[in-house]
């Protein structure tokens, strides 16, 4: 358990961009086994280092702020990434719903594509065309289609 939780730790450190030499040096994990971990998972190195790279810039920017603001900051984050799981949950049960769900004619499969592409783009974003698209819509365009 302990050594699963050691490897665990040195394939972190390997996605944030440290060698499988320093790796073993963190972690007490033989690079060799920390190299084969790598390889098994299909991780590739630094490829987590844009987000320590981004949470060094977000908390320095927040330790400038009053603590009282850094608290409420705080909680609405985390207020804001339990809404992004439950939604993200389910998108994924109405999907599985709507594939298990039986289709007996055309507008029952129509119905189901939309509820696996709106789950689709739930869970995964929109399609940045799609997106640029519906954003771009003009006002009178709107009110025309009313």
């Amino acid at each position: 358990m302990m050594l699963t939780s050691k490897i665990d730790d040195a394939c972190a450190y390997f996605q944030t961009g440290k060698s499988l030499r320093t790796c073993e040096k963190l972690t007490g994990v033989p690079f060799k086994i920390v190299h084969r971990a790598v390889l098994k998972r299909g991780l590739k190195k630094s490829s987590l280092e844009h987000l320590v790279i981004n949470k060094s810039i977000v908390d320095a920017e927040i330790d400038t702020l009053p603590v009282g603001t850094q608290l409420i900051i705080e909680k609405e984050s985390l207020r804001r990434q339990h809404h992004v799981k439950f939604f993200d949950d389910c998108a994924v049960k109405n999907v599985s719903e709507a594939m298990t769900a039986a289709c007996i004619c055309q507008d029952d499969y129509k119905a189901r594509g939309e509820t696996i592409s709106k789950g689709r783009d739930v869970v995964l974003g929109k399609n940045p065309a799609v997106a640029v698209q519906v954003n771009s819509c003009r006002l009178e365009d709107m009110l025309d289609d009313l």
